[in-house]
């Protein structure tokens, strides 16, 4: 029986995003060895009555031809960023988001463009993003670089950032960043905003210190074990008395990686990080590794 090898899948649109997002999969790919699959989704919409079948069947054989010049276009970027790198191409029709979500069934994680950076007057990341990254079943990497304005050197520019919770998708999201380090040969900073900690009801509201006590021990339950795993990589650890959206894109400017965790369809009072993942994707500079916890 022959094993197949996973794969570094990225998702092109033919967009600016496409070129970071390529970049950024071709080197994750060649860093472990492994295939990278290039994925163009072809959306065929709905053909209204009066158009002829010949004309339908014209449009869909040029729409089929960009879309095969897209992903040659795409793995030609993937070679130059990686020589010697082991491409594949797909060109898959159907729905976007449902189509990706398939194709990374045997990915061990997914790449994809930016999308919309944040806009006060646009709440929302560009929605093949945050309904991938809710639904995927391995990790997905949303690439991007500073635009211009944006820090470039944080606390931990260099280093791989993790955001901590105490909960079991922030777990999944510090064993990916754990390994993420060790393969890029950098360290580690995890991060834990204790002012959402689950158990804060639990103790004396009077008395700050005791809330900082609580989150410490969270922060080091989470951790335990990991450092002896990875004795390659250095582990930094953040408490800070705030919100975790804005403490996690403070420190990871100039990060290599922002890993979070996501619950995939979970909510937010505070403390989970399904919706921080999805706020952070639209605030962070820099590269946001989504880890969901799988149901």
């Amino acid at each position: 029986m022959s094993i197949t090898r996973p794969v570094i899948l990225v998702g092109v649109d033919g967009s600016a995003a496409d070129d970071i997002a390529i970049e950024w999969a071709a080197r994750e790919a060649s860093m472990r060895a492994l295939p990278l699959r290039i994925v163009h989704v072809l959306d065929t919409p709905t053909v209204p009555q009066m158009i002829t079948d010949d004309i339908a069947e014209q449009a869909l054989a040029r729409s089929g031809a960009m879309a095969s010049e897209l992903v040659e276009q795409a793995t030609g970027k993937a070679q130059s960023a990686a020589p010697g790198l082991e491409v594949r191409q797909e060109v898959r029709p159907g729905r976007v988001v449902e189509e990706l979500v398939k194709a990374a069934t045997d990915a061990r994680v997914l790449v994809l463009g930016s999308g919309q950076r944040f806009d006060p007057s646009r709440l929302g990341l560009g929605s093949v993003a945050t309904h991938v990254t809710s639904h995927a079943p391995c990790p997905v990497v949303v690439a991007r670089t500073p635009a211009e304005g944006e820090p470039t050197a944080g606390p931990s520019a260099g280093r791989v950032v993790v955001g901590v919770d105490g909960s079991a998708a922030s777990a999944t999201a510090v064993a990916f960043a754990f390994d993420e380090a060790s393969w890029r040969r950098c360290d580690l900073t995890a991060v834990h905003a204790y002012t959402n900690l689950p158990d804060a009801w639990m103790v004396d509201a009077r008395d700050p210190a005791e809330y900082e006590r609580a989150a410490a021990r969270v922060l080091a339950e989470t951790l335990a074990g990991w450092a002896e795993r990875y004795p390659d990589v250095d582990v930094v650890t953040r408490l800070v008395a705030g919100r975790p959206v804005p403490a996690l894109v403070e420190e990871s400017a100039g990060a290599t990686l922002l890993v979070v965790g996501s619950h995939g369809h979970g909510w937010f009072a505070g403390m989970l990080l399904g919706s921080v993942s999805q706020a952070v994707l639209r605030h962070a500079s820099v590269p946001v590794a989504v880890a969901r916890q799988a149901p």
